[in-house]
């Protein structure tokens, strides 16, 4: 006849288990991630501090360029298209991505767009490719600057 385990000692390793799973959300592999993303992110401003050193002969007048003015750039950078110029200094910037939806296993086509700042230094026109970063609210709907314009 089997003897049985004790009920705490299942318990035990099904905790054990669960400890070394690599899958787990909470072990240190997610730290990897994470020091990658960091790393990522570093370079894009390493990136942007140097394209600062080369406007500094550029002279603006702008308040709010993130070159010569004191605006201080910090969270998202984002790639996409310029749809739109209105009144000379806002660029409507659309980019694409793709959303899974998990009950037909497929993804679906998005799009946004959001409202940027273009500095009087850079000269942007509809159909361009550009990168733009988060600033602080610079109007009731405008929280992004045009840092540098993408040549095709």
């Amino acid at each position: 006849m089997e003897t049985k385990k004790p009920s705490h000692d299942i318990k035990d390793e099904k905790k054990q288990k669960k400890q070394n799973n690599p899958n787990r959300k909470n072990n240190a592999n997610i730290g990897l991630a994470e020091t990658r993303e960091s790393a990522k992110l570093k370079r894009t401003f390493e990136y942007f501090m140097k394209l600062k050193e080369s406007k500094k002969d550029i002279t603006c007048n702008d308040k709010k360029c993130p070159y010569h003015g004191n605006l201080s750039v910090h969270g998202r950078i984002l790639f996409g298209k310029v749809k739109k110029i209105s009144l000379g200094k806002n660029a409507y910037v659309q980019w694409n991505w793709l959303r899974f939806i998990p009950k037909y296993e497929r993804y679906e086509k998005k799009t946004s767009t959001v409202v940027a700042h273009i500095p009087s230094c850079i000269e942007v026109n509809e159909g361009d490719n550009v990168y733009i970063a988060e600033t602080r609210k610079l109007s009731k709907t405008k929280n992004f600057v045009v840092m540098e314009v993408v040549k095709n």
